[in-house]
């Protein structure tokens, strides 16, 4: 514990307390849209995007060039352990100190039953009537009622995913001043599009928390 700062020296004492460790089983459940790409460059994870035109299954195309949204829900299931250190004393001639920490060490399991990509549309070029019929090649055109005719790439079905998922994380939450200052990091890898590899993240996490009585 802190006792006091003399010039360029810190006073540190120790005092007999109980520190408690909780374990605990957690879960939940949660679900997110996200965007991903075949290039990388686009702001995707450079998954190759494989499927179809829509109506005609047996017109295949590998590695379409774009992007689309997929969505997923996703189960956690994981144990942690908190420790919750919450100590007051009274020194005598320095009067009363505290120490107060939050630290949690965490481990969970993903799962996401279902993962939906949706379809992606890819606009021909030059610009073509209701029937498909071409009217500009160059895709320059000033008629209003003439519009891009577009292809419908089915993907959902032809696209790698990975629907398991893991995470192990740490928390460190320190009161300084009654300012709540924590820090931490996750390591891990995502349900989603592509495969466990190319899912996988590290996450480094630090922040303040400011407490207001209303």
């Amino acid at each position: 514990m802190h006792l006091k700062k003399s010039g360029h020296v810190e006073y540190y004492g120790l005092v007999p307390a109980n520190i408690y460790d909780q374990f605990s089983f957690r879960g939940g459940f949660y679900t997110y849209n996200s965007y991903f790409a075949s290039q990388p460059i686009t702001g995707g994870n450079g998954v190759p995007i494989n499927g179809y035109l829509e109506g005609d299954s047996s017109k295949t195309i590998a590695s379409i060039n774009g992007g689309s949204m997929y969505s997923a829900g996703t189960m956690v299931l994981g144990i942690s352990k908190v420790r919750n250190v919450d100590l007051k004393v009274n020194v005598e001639g320095l009067g009363e100190r505290s120490s107060r920490g939050y630290t949690e060490t965490y481990f969970d399991i993903l799962f996401a039953p279902k993962i939906t990509i949706q379809d992606m549309i890819v606009a021909k070029k030059g610009y073509y009537d209701n029937d498909g019929n071409i009217i500009n090649e160059s895709g320059n055109n000033s008629m209003n009622d003439y519009l891009p005719f577009y292809y419908r790439y089915v993907v959902d079905e032809n696209t790698s995913k990975s629907k398991m998922g893991l995470r192990i994380g740490y928390t460190d939450m320190s009161f300084i001043k009654k300012a709540p200052f924590f820090y931490g990091a996750e390591i891990g890898s995502k349900p989603g599009v592509g495969s466990f590899v190319t899912n996988f993240y590290i996450m480094i996490k630090a922040g303040i928390l400011f407490r207001a009585k209303i």
